[in-house]
Protein backbone atom coordinates (compact mmCIF):
# COMPACT_ATOMS: atom_id res chain seq x y z
CA UNK A 1 0.00 0.00 0.00
CA UNK A 2 3.04 2.19 0.47
CA UNK A 3 3.37 2.51 -3.44
CA UNK A 4 -0.56 3.58 -3.96
CA UNK A 5 -1.36 7.05 -4.74
CA UNK A 6 -3.48 9.45 -2.52
CA UNK A 7 -6.23 8.59 -4.58
CA UNK A 8 -5.80 5.45 -4.26
CA UNK A 9 -5.51 5.02 -0.78
CA UNK A 10 -8.40 7.41 -0.06
CA UNK A 11 -10.35 5.03 -2.44
CA UNK A 12 -9.19 1.92 -0.28
CA UNK A 13 -10.54 4.26 3.02
CA UNK A 14 -14.00 4.47 1.53
CA UNK A 15 -14.05 0.49 0.60
CA UNK A 16 -13.23 -0.30 4.27
CA UNK A 17 -15.86 1.99 5.66
CA UNK A 18 -18.32 0.44 3.41
CA UNK A 19 -17.68 -3.00 4.68
CA UNK A 20 -19.73 -2.78 7.35
CA UNK A 21 -22.58 -1.30 5.45
CA UNK A 22 -23.32 1.36 7.37
CA UNK A 23 -26.45 3.74 7.47
CA UNK A 24 -24.26 6.72 7.90
CA UNK A 25 -21.12 7.51 5.93
CA UNK A 26 -18.75 10.37 7.49
CA UNK A 27 -16.42 12.32 5.02
CA UNK A 28 -13.83 14.55 6.09
CA UNK A 29 -12.23 16.61 3.09
CA UNK A 30 -12.70 13.38 0.96
CA UNK A 31 -10.80 14.91 -1.75
CA UNK A 32 -8.53 16.86 -0.68
CA UNK A 33 -5.12 16.48 -2.19
CA UNK A 34 -5.26 13.94 -4.99
CA UNK A 35 -5.21 15.68 -8.70
CA UNK A 36 -8.59 16.31 -10.48
CA UNK A 37 -8.80 12.66 -12.26
CA UNK A 38 -8.80 10.93 -8.89
CA UNK A 39 -11.09 13.87 -7.14
CA UNK A 40 -13.93 12.81 -10.06
CA UNK A 41 -13.33 9.11 -9.40
CA UNK A 42 -13.83 9.66 -5.81
CA UNK A 43 -17.07 11.35 -6.24
CA UNK A 44 -18.52 9.38 -8.34
CA UNK A 45 -17.45 6.61 -5.88
CA UNK A 46 -19.48 8.45 -3.10
CA UNK A 47 -22.61 8.77 -5.39
CA UNK A 48 -22.73 5.25 -6.08
CA UNK A 49 -22.46 4.44 -2.48
CA UNK A 50 -24.46 6.99 -1.10
CA UNK A 51 -27.82 6.08 -1.92
CA UNK A 52 -29.76 4.95 1.09
CA UNK A 53 -27.19 5.98 3.48
CA UNK A 54 -26.80 9.55 5.17
CA UNK A 55 -23.42 11.00 3.83
CA UNK A 56 -22.00 13.61 6.21
CA UNK A 57 -19.09 15.36 4.31
CA UNK A 58 -17.10 18.31 4.75
CA UNK A 59 -15.64 20.10 2.11
CA UNK A 60 -13.41 22.97 1.37
CA UNK A 61 -13.97 22.25 -1.94
CA UNK A 62 -16.82 24.24 -3.39
CA UNK A 63 -17.08 21.76 -6.73
CA UNK A 64 -17.17 18.62 -4.37
CA UNK A 65 -20.30 20.43 -2.10
CA UNK A 66 -22.23 21.97 -5.97
CA UNK A 67 -21.72 18.45 -7.29
CA UNK A 68 -22.54 16.30 -4.43
CA UNK A 69 -24.95 17.93 -2.10
CA UNK A 70 -28.37 18.30 -1.28
CA UNK A 71 -27.78 19.92 1.51
CA UNK A 72 -25.49 22.55 3.12
CA UNK A 73 -24.30 23.78 6.63
CA UNK A 74 -22.30 26.89 6.60
CA UNK A 75 -20.53 27.31 9.40
CA UNK A 76 -18.72 30.56 11.33
CA UNK A 77 -16.93 30.41 14.31
CA UNK A 78 -18.04 26.94 15.18
CA UNK A 79 -21.82 28.78 14.91
CA UNK A 80 -24.30 27.36 12.13
CA UNK A 81 -25.14 30.80 9.36
CA UNK A 82 -27.08 28.30 7.16
CA UNK A 83 -28.72 24.89 7.15
CA UNK A 84 -30.54 23.96 3.97
CA UNK A 85 -30.71 23.20 0.25
CA UNK A 86 -28.29 24.60 -1.73
CA UNK A 87 -30.69 26.67 -3.88
CA UNK A 88 -32.26 28.09 -0.68
CA UNK A 89 -28.69 28.94 0.46
CA UNK A 90 -27.91 30.89 -3.18
CA UNK A 91 -31.08 32.74 -2.41
CA UNK A 92 -30.65 33.53 1.24
CA UNK A 93 -27.13 34.81 0.86
CA UNK A 94 -28.33 36.84 -2.17
CA UNK A 95 -25.62 35.25 -4.63
CA UNK A 96 -25.01 33.52 -7.94
CA UNK A 97 -22.39 31.27 -7.10
CA UNK A 98 -22.41 28.78 -4.25
CA UNK A 99 -18.78 29.59 -3.36
CA UNK A 100 -19.48 33.53 -2.87
CA UNK A 101 -22.45 32.32 -0.87
CA UNK A 102 -20.68 30.14 1.51
CA UNK A 103 -17.63 33.31 1.55
CA UNK A 104 -20.54 35.84 2.60
CA UNK A 105 -22.11 34.26 5.24
CA UNK A 106 -19.03 32.60 6.37
CA UNK A 107 -17.52 35.96 6.97
CA UNK A 108 -14.80 35.29 4.08
CA UNK A 109 -13.07 38.17 3.56
CA UNK A 110 -13.09 40.09 7.36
Amino acid sequence: MRELSGGMLRRIGFAAALVSDPEVLVLDEPTTGVDAIQRRALREFVEINSPGRIVLMSSHIVEDLEILAENVIVLRSGEVQFHGPVKELLEVAGDDTLESAIIRLSGGGQ
